[in-house]
């Protein structure tokens, strides 16, 4: 699994099967863990202007349908069996969605992260 890829997380408490985005490390992802952070659906302005979240256009994405947002202070540490790679990855967040969601995770622990 990859950093940047987006895929579906599967777990017996989500019935929704949410979109997920590996933020940890390949070297990191050889074992049975993964870091991931979850994309929800834009609700209100609020969800896309936070400077905690890291927001996505539909049109960018083919496995994104609405607009969406990446929730940076929803980091979750996840078994890679939850994670539904039986058809690969969705899709790869682009340099600039990047970018972005690294700003909001080091505005969320109050450093300054940059993407490089």
């Amino acid at each position: 699994m990859h950093q940047r890829s987006i895929y579906r997380l599967h777990q017996d408490y989500d019935p929704k099967r949410r979109r997920v985005v590996i933020v940890s490390r390949e070297t990191l992802n050889r074992g049975h863990y993964v870091v991931v952070v979850p994309i929800y659906s834009v609700k209100d302005e609020v969800d896309r202007r936070a400077p905690n979240n890291c927001p996505l256009l539909a049109s960018k994405y083919e496995c994104i349908d609405r607009e969406s947002f990446i929730a940076a202070e929803e980091i979750h540490f996840v078994r890679q069996q939850d994670i539904d790679g039986s058809t690969g990855p969705l899709d790869r967040l682009s340099d600039d969605d990047w970018g972005r969601l690294v700003t909001a995770i080091g505005y969320m622990i109050d450093a300054d992260c940059f993407s490089i």
